[in-house]
């Protein structure tokens, strides 16, 4: 096995977010506690993010590799794999919407996404028929 595809890389405005997501881990356990269990010295946010962000089955036993998106990418993108390993396509969806909990086959997916005051909305996705061809060295 070898690693061909790098994951897009981290913004400043990511590593930013993530460092005080670290400073609110460490800020909200109770004073007493050693430092050595909630300080970070030595922790760098990495220069990448991984290649792939989820992998889950559908209700078709067809495996989604849901790949990292880059901070400027509106649309979200899977390659699609058949029951035997096959390379069926390339599934791409807009931003924002998550189809990994569930409800996918045939070329529907139900999704959930948030709109106003973090309501979550259901939402249905209908894919384009994708012909196979080999996957995408993107």
């Amino acid at each position: 096995m070898r690693r061909e595809r790098l994951g897009p890389p981290v913004t400043q405005v990511e590593a930013r977010r993530g460092y005080e997501e670290l400073a609110k881990i460490r800020d909200a356990f109770k004073p007493g506690l050693r430092l050595e269990l909630i300080d970070f010295p030595d922790y760098r946010i990495p220069e990448r993010k991984p290649a792939i962000n989820h992998i889950w089955y559908d209700d078709d036993g067809r495996l989604w590799v849901f790949l990292w998106p880059a901070e400027a990418d509106s649309m979200y993108r899977a390659h699609v794999y058949d029951a035997g390993g096959a390379f069926l396509h390339v599934a791409e969806w807009p931003r924002g919407i998550s189809i990994w909990h569930g409800g996918l086959s045939g070329d529907i997916a139900v999704g959930v996404r948030k709109v106003e005051f973090d309501v979550e909305q259901v939402v249905r996705l209908r894919f384009l028929p994708q012909p196979a061809s080999n996957p995408p060295g993107e």
